[in-house]
C-alpha cells in the first residue's frame, strides 16, 4: 500500500503511546474483574469511538473488538479489502476479515478462547443489532452475556494526561482553521461554497504540519481520487494565502 514511501502505520497513523494503551487495558480489565467479566465484546460502526478508544482503528464500516480479561485482542472487520488499512492503523495485531456476517466468525473465536461458558459484557448492548445480540444468545446458551457499556463510558470520561494534551492541540487547531476558512472565502469569494468548508479547515492542518496528512496524497492509493485531488488543491492555498497570491 505504501510502497516507495518509506512509511510506517505509526507515521502514517498517529497514536498514543505504548503506554497509554497499557493504562486504557488496565483501567478496563479491573473492571471486568470487578464483574467478573471473562471477555468483552464491542460492537462498532463508522467512526465508533469504542472501537477506537481500544484499538486506534477508526472504522469505516461495521466491526467488532474481542477483548478478553486474559490475553490478546482481536479486530474484526467488515471488508476484506480494509485490512491493509486497519492494520496499519490498528495497535492490535491481529485484525481479521470477519466474512460474510460477523457472528459465525465471531462464535468460532469465542469457542476457540474457550468462552462459550463464560460472563462476556456487550458494548454497548442496546445499540447493538437485536438479531445479532439474540443470535449470540442462541448460539451460547450457557454464557451469560450482560451490558458493559456504561462501565466502559466511565472509564473513557476520566482522561489521562496524554489525552488531554491531544484535546489541548485539537483546541489550539480550531482558531485557526476558522481564521482560514474565513481568509479562503474572503480570498476566494466566487468559489463554490461545498469546496471551501471542507477543504478550508483540512488546509490548516498543512501549517500544524502533522506527519500524516502531508503524505496521504501520495501515499494511500485507496483514497478517492477526489480527496487526493482536495489535497493537493489545499496545498496550493496554502501557499497562496502565505504569500499574499489573491488569484
Amino acid at each position: 500500500m505504501n510502497a516507495g514511501t518509506e512509511l510506517t502505520g505509526n507515521e502514517l497513523y498517529p497514536r498514543f503511546t505504548d503506554a497509554e494503551y497499557t493504562r486504557r487495558y488496565q483501567a478496563i480489565r479491573e473492571a471486568m474483574e470487578r464483574d467478573n467479566l471473562d471477555a468483552i465484546l464491542v460492537s462498532g460502526a463508522r467512526g465508533s469511538s469504542e472501537v477506537h478508544y481500544l484499538s486506534n482503528y477508526l472504522a469505516q464500516s461495521p466491526c467488532w473488538i474481542l477483548f478478553p480479561r486474559e490475553g490478546d485482542a482481536t479486530v474484526f472487520i467488515h471488508f476484506f479489502n480494509h485490512q491493509p488499512c486497519a492494520k496499519a492503523q490498528s495497535v492490535v495485531e491481529d485484525v481479521r476479515w470477519y466474512g460474510p456476517a460477523p457472528i459465525p466468525t465471531l462464535a468460532d473465536e469465542i469457542r476457540r478462547r474457550d468462552l462459550a461458558k463464560s460472563k462476556i459484557g456487550l458494548v454497548i448492548m442496546r445499540s447493538m443489532a437485536y438479531g445479532h445480540v439474540t443470535e449470540l444468545q442462541r448460539l451460547f446458551p450457557q454464557v451469560e452475556f450482560v451490558e458493559f457499556g456504561p462501565a466502559f463510558s466511565r472509564i473513557r470520561k476520566v482522561r489521562s494526561e496524554e489525552e488531554l494534551c491531544y484535546l489541548r492541540w485539537s483546541g489550539y487547531l480550531t482558531g485557526p482553521l476558522r481564521a482560514l476558512a474565513e481568509n479562503y472565502a474572503a480570498r476566494n469569494p466566487n468559489r463554490k461554497r461545498r469546496h471551501h468548508g471542507v477543504n478550508g479547515q483540512l488546509l490548516g492542518l498543512f501549517d500544524a504540519n502533522p506527519p500524516p496528512l502531508r503524505y496521504w496524497a501520495r501515499a494511500i492509493p485507496s483514497i478517492p481520487k477526489t480527496f487526493r485531488y482536495s489535497l493537493r488543491l489545499l496545498r496550493k492555498h496554502t501557499e497562496d494565502l502565505q504569500t499574499g497570491n489573491k488569484k
